[in-house]
Formats: structure tokens, C-alpha cells, sequence
């Protein structure tokens, strides 16, 4: 069936806003459920229709994704919570999934990690969450696209500068293939757009492979925005500081160690052939932001 318009659930952040980009300019009408609508605004482009939703509330879920044949998920655990803590990726997504169901959609994407893979974090319970999100797409009813990425250069801009430094995590050893949020956007602009993406598990890899030392360098290399210090810290130490700091850093330790820890042989082919192959590299990524 094809599928016209498009709801986005997770709009606004890091990597969804450059989804939502790509989606219009791959010819889509997107609508946003958003629970702040002038937020919002401000973030994304005039042509997003921006509707006011909660995914604590399943009537307005169903409102905002009412019209539309596509949905797209990208949910996230808030890096404080604690696992009795209402979830997006637990009850949200049931919501979610619910809605779209009885509003008929033709086709769900979902943002999930190649860390629900890694059995070192199986008794991890945002490990679990992510597992069951996955599968609860799967078992939805709906044709289903699952998306399983890699490292994203966005991390690079938004999340590892802070105070004129680029921190980095040293000593990793293994090796990610990095891809950026514009080229991850195509792909699920062609996940929507072609069938033979439906029911199937993606993993999203970009064209080149990096531990989060190598590729911080690449990226300070040639990032001119403005001027940065990197500062590296081997994993054991974060851990061992995260021990007496707040349960935000203890949840970025925790993914940190899925991440550069977990081997990462390259799975993308599959991807590249069917979707899209990324062609976005640190290199560029960090030219393109500093414009």
C-alpha cells in the first residue's frame, strides 16, 4: 500500500529532526505529534504539520496519527529514569502501536540500536525495554520496518562538546561505522517509500569504521565552528567516576560500554542495497556543521 502521509512520534531531537527533513524532501507530507507545538516550531520546517499529542494519551495519539498511512518512532528512556518509571519505549510504544492500529496505518518504522544485539547488557533493564520495543513492532499487525544503527556523527556535534572540548572515550579498541543523521534519514525515507523494506530488521552503518578516539579526531580535524580541545578518557575511568555522580552518567557509562565495547562486523549491505548507501563521512559531516 502506499503511503503519502507520514506521523512522526520523536520529531524534534537530535536524530529526529533530520528524519523529518528528509522525508519532506523526499516528497512526503509529515506531520509531527509534538507535546510542545511552539517548541516545536522553532525546530522544524514550515511544511511539518505540527499536531499536539502524548503518548501518555492514547486519544490524542490517535487524533495525530488519524489520516496518515505511515508512522515513525523515535523514542527514547529518559537517561534519569529508574526501571519502575513510566517508559517511551515500553508503555509509550504500546500506545503508540495501539493507535496505529485502529487508525489503519500501512507501515511503522521504528528507531531502535544495534546495543539490543549485545549480550553483555542483557540484564541491563533499558537493554530489556529496547528488545521488547523491537519485538512489539514486529508483533504489532502492521508492516514494520526496524532500524538498528550504528554510532551517529550527531553524537560528535551535540553530545561530546562541552565546554571548548571534545571528550572522547580512549583505549576502545573495537571499531563503529559511523553514520550521519541526513544520510540515516534517506534510508527511512526509502524504507517508506519502497516495499521491499517492510518486515524486515536493518542494521544502519555508514561507510567507515572508527573507534570513538579515531573518529573524534577525524571530526576535530575539520570542524572549524570553533575551536575545540579533545580530551580523551579510557571507559574504566568514567565507570569507576559514574559510581558517584548521577544516574544520568551512569546511563551514558552504560551505553558507552555496549557501544565500544560490543565487536561491530559490518552488517549494512543489506541496507545500502535496498534503502540507500551512505556516502556522508566524519570527515564531511564536521565540514558541513561548521558552514
Amino acid at each position: 500500500m502506499t503511503v503519502r502521509k507520514i506521523a512522526i512520534i520523536g520529531a524534534t531531537g537530535m536524530l529526529g529532526q533530520p528524519v523529518a527533513k528528509m522525508l519532506i524532501a523526499s516528497g512526503f507530507q509529515v506531520r509531527a505529534l509534538v507535546r510542545d507545538v511552539e517548541k516545536a516550531r522553532r525546530l522544524l520546517p514550515a511544511e511539518i504539520e505540527l499536531v499536539q499529542a502524548d503518548l501518555k494519551n492514547p486519544v490524542s495519539l490517535e487524533s495525530g496519527i488519524s489520516g496518515c498511512e505511515g508512522l515513525y518512532l523515535n523514542l527514547q528512556i529518559d537517561q534519569e529514569s529508574r526501571e519502575s518509571d513510566w517508559a517511551a519505549e515500553r508503555e509509550g510504544i504500546d500506545n503508540a502501536l495501539a493507535a496505529a492500529k485502529k487508525q489503519g496505518v500501512h507501515h511503522v518504522a521504528y528507531l531502535s540500536s544495534i546495543i539490543k544485539d549485545d549480550p553483555q547488557s542483557a540484564d541491563w533493564w533499558v537493554y530489556k525495554a529496547k528488545v521488547s520495543a523491537a519485538d512489539k513492532v514486529k508483533n504489532s499487525g502492521i508492516p514494520w520496518t526496524v532500524f538498528c544503527p550504528s554510532c551517529f556523527m550527531e553524537n560528535l556535534s551535540h553530545l561530546q562538546i562541552e565546554n571548548g572540548k571534545l571528550m572522547a572515550i580512549s583505549g576502545t579498541g573495537n571499531k563503529n561505522y559511523w553514520i550521519s543523521g541526513n544520510d540515516y534519514g534517506r534510508m527511512v525515507a526509502a524504507a517508506f517509500r519502497n516495499e521491499v523494506a517492510r518486515n524486515k530488521e536493518y542494521w544502519i552503518q555508514g561507510p567507515e569504521g572508527y573507534d570513538t578516539g579515531e573518529a573524534s579526531n577525524v571530526f576535530l580535524k575539520n570542524y572549524s565552528k570553533q575551536s575545540l580541545k579533545l580530551q580523551a578518557a579510557p571507559l574504566g575511568m568514567l565507570k569507576v567516576i559514574s559510581l558517584f555522580t548521577g544516574p544520568k552518567m551512569r546511563y551514558m557509562v552504560k551505553i558507552m560500554n555496549s557501544v565500544t565495547r560490543m565487536p561491530e562486523p559490518f552488517k549494512g549491505e543489506a541496507a545500502w542495497n535496498d534503502l540507500h548507501k551512505p556516502a556522508e563521512t566524519i570527515a564531511s559531516y564536521a565540514k558541513r556543521i561548521s558552514v
